[in-house]
């Protein structure tokens, strides 16, 4: 997905830059999780470096279980699935360019 979407984006614009946001539900501590949703956001942000032609730089960032999807109050298969994501968003324009 990371190479589809850093093509994507390459072939729109020659230059940029990069918001990767990682994500975890609310298992664990707060602390862990944001831990975790960075390391999540810097292995995405490695695999678009690699395709990305050069002049784009990527940030990353993790939020932990502070942005979820789906309610925290309950432990599903869904929930579970839908909060560990990873967004990529071009800074300026604010629009997601992947999930």
């Amino acid at each position: 997905l990371a190479v589809m979407t850093a093509e994507r984006i390459g072939a729109e614009t020659d230059s940029g830059s990069l918001t990767v946001s990682g994500h975890t539900d609310s298992d664990g501590t707060d602390a862990s999780n944001r831990v975790l949703s960075l390391r999540r956001a810097r292995a995405a942000a490695e695999q678009l470096e690699r395709t990305l032609p050069p002049g784009f730089t990527v940030v990353t960032e993790g939020k932990g279980e502070s942005e979820p999807i789906a309610s925290n109050a309950t432990a599903t298969p869904v929930k579970t699935s839908s909060d560990f994501r990873d967004e990529t968003t071009q800074v300026g324009s604010g629009m997601p360019v992947a999930d």
